[in-house]
């Protein structure tokens, strides 16, 4: 059992998991345990994991600690002077990060992706199929 402080990064592995296999799906049926690696359906709940996914996405705050020392450091760096020393006070940053805005990009195109592909008849989405594994694998 984990201590009730661990609920917060257990949420964000486990909803990561869920994200990562929701776009590995290639079968139109539940094999297993896992429901979220299969393909999109009108049965799945991967679009109920779309609409709930996003404002948590946004909803993260990532936080850098930085200290005068490291920001000097950064600095004569970036001008070429080299050695700063570590501080004692700690400041921290809310920044961004790269990898959430191409994630929210990616899920709503998927699920546009989807809405317009059931609307010409289909069925399924085997989202495994949307990655460049098989570019990756022709280098």
């Amino acid at each position: 059992m984990l201590p009730a402080a661990a609920n917060a990064t257990a949420h964000f592995f486990l909803t990561f998991d869920q994200l990562f296999d929701s776009f590995n799906g290639t079968s139109r049926t539940v094999e297993g345990v896992n429901d979220f690696r299969t393909a999109i359906t009108d049965e799945s709940r991967h679009l109920e994991l779309s609409r709930t996914v996003v404002p948590w996405l946004k909803s993260l705050k990532f936080i850098r600690r930085s200290t005068p020392a490291t920001k000097a450091r950064k600095k004569d760096n970036q001008n070429g002077k080299g050695k700063g020393k570590k501080a004692a006070n700690v400041e921290v940053e809310v920044s961004d990060l790269p990898f959430r805005t191409s994630w929210i990009w990616t899920i709503n195109a998927t699920t546009m992706l989807w809405e317009d592909l059931r609307a010409e008849g289909y069925t399924y989405l085997p989202t495994r199929r949307l990655n460049q594994d098989g570019l990756e694998n022709l280098f």
